[in-house]
């Protein structure tokens, strides 16, 4: 972030972008021990992660109809459910091959993160996968 700041000397500069961006790349290194946005994107966005990311916690955050009436509940009228395990499933793809990856290689890295620990406790793809967007949602919160 501090290089990125001072490249940037005398340029406007989106500081919500780079904290945002720094949080969340803190997180995905603490995680996956790898960063998923970079600084230099001029969106921000490495793919549309962030956009997907916005979109669940759109999607959590609306007024859903069968909050208010639980006899609906099954329906989905406005099809929050449907859009919410959509962007999910990509925000999932984003990182899944990361995982594959990290299970099929024999020899321990060096320095492990996160994830290295959940699979050596023999979690599986789908807890690691909410555990990450959990954990990665917090940055939307803090920023």
């Amino acid at each position: 972030m501090i290089d990125f700041l001072c490249s940037k000397n005398g340029q406007v500069v989106n500081i919500e972008e780079v904290v945002f961006t720094t949080m969340f790349n803190t997180l995905s290194n603490i995680i996956f021990g790898k960063d998923f946005l970079d600084l230099k994107d001029q969106r921000g966005t490495a793919g549309g992660l962030k956009e997907k990311l916005m979109k669940i916690l759109e999607n959590g955050l609306a007024p859903n109809i069968s909050d208010f009436f639980p006899i609906l509940q099954r329906l989905d009228l406005q099809g929050l459910r449907k859009q919410a395990l959509k962007h999910m499933e990509e925000v999932y793809d984003s990182w899944v091959g990361i995982i594959n990856e990290r299970r099929s290689v024999a020899t321990a890295y060096k320095e492990q993160c996160f994830l290295d620990r959940l699979i050596e406790n023999g979690f599986s793809i789908e807890q690691i996968n909410i555990l990450a967007l959990v954990s990665l949602s917090l940055s939307f919160y803090s920023s």
